[in-house]
């Protein structure tokens, strides 16, 4: 175990780092996406470690504080995509400890094979020969998967469509492995309804997971007012809450978001404050390890 780790941990069981991370009021959103059957335990310890500190709630109670000033120790969580495992995981962890959560998906990609292509192009080009991923990343600008996955997610969206059609085109027997599958795979429509609805708000995270700054203003209105529509056809309810994707946002976006929903989060990590902005609330990614997001917790609120 490295001296930092060690130290983590020893400010973690003292409660010092707990401590650090309530100083002035501090409040949170947090995100995840992928959790699995062996992270389970995890999750459940970082719930436990936030309500030794924090009070949590509903996206909805959390605004309703943030407007009336009254947003302190609080704590929302939020996952993203609408991955099959946020049911058969998160879901039970959730229920068991009585948490509330968000949970935003794409309502075009709900019950479809593969992923967002964010998930999917990884295990695509895994199945390609090495000559072939080399071109593909050249294509990008890139020589290895992170640069070349953060490259698409910022260039033009034409060019990046362009790209993906190609991978696609080079991997059409593609499927996913088991072990793919349950990382990877998306909630279908009836799965979506088996949530506990007293304790999951579904919220919009675009209608196809598209990057809503590299759109049109025609396109951007069409992602939003799509995705509200089919949630509400789907599942009877009328999405409030959006989660921009990748974080990505710009000034168009955010007041399109404002025009559709109650709340936009980003990715942005820090503490939610009296002046945070609903259309842009910053988000801190989960963690895994109750130290490690204690940790994080109380190095964001001295920020």
């Amino acid at each position: 175990m490295s001296l930092k780790t060690a130290l983590k941990r020893a400010l973690h069981s003292s409660g010092v780092s707990s401590s650090l991370a309530r100083r002035d009021g501090a409040s949170f959103i947090l995100a995840a996406h992928i959790v699995l059957e062996e992270e389970a335990e995890q999750l459940a310890d970082v719930i436990r470690l936030l309500q030794r500190s924090f009070s949590l709630v509903s996206l909805d109670e959390y605004l309703d504080a943030l407007r009336a000033g009254r947003c302190r120790n609080l704590v929302t969580l939020t996952f993203d995509d609408g991955l099959r495992n946020q049911l058969t995981v998160t879901h039970d962890v959730l229920v068991s400890l009585r948490v509330p959560a968000t949970f935003y998906v794409c309502p075009a990609l709900v019950g479809t094979p593969f992923s967002t292509w964010t998930w999917e192009l990884e295990p695509r080009l895994s199945r390609m020969s090495t000559r072939r991923q080399q071109e593909i990343f050249a294509s990008g600008s890139a020589d290895s998967f992170e640069p070349f996955l953060q490259t698409l997610k910022e260039m033009p969206l034409g060019r990046r469509e362009a790209i993906w059609t190609e991978i696609v085109n080079t991997t059409p027997e593609f499927a996913f492995t088991p072990d793919e599958e349950r990382r990877y795979s998306l909630m279908d429509w009836a799965e979506l309804a088996k949530l506990d609805h007293s304790l999951i708000t579904i919220g919009s995270h675009t209608h196809t997971h598209v990057d809503l700054p590299q759109v049109d203003d025609e396109r951007l209105e069409w992602e939003l007012a799509a995705s509200r529509a089919m949630l509400r056809d789907k599942l009877g309810c009328d999405a409030r809450h959006f989660a921009y994707p990748n974080g990505n946002h710009d000034q168009r976006s955010s007041s399109a978001v404002a025009r559709y929903f109650d709340s936009g989060v980003t990715m942005v990590p820090r503490a939610v404050g009296p002046g945070s902005d609903p259309y842009r609330l910053p988000r801190v990614h989960i963690q895994w390890g109750a130290h490690e997001l204690a940790w994080a917790l109380a190095r964001i609120a001295r920020d």
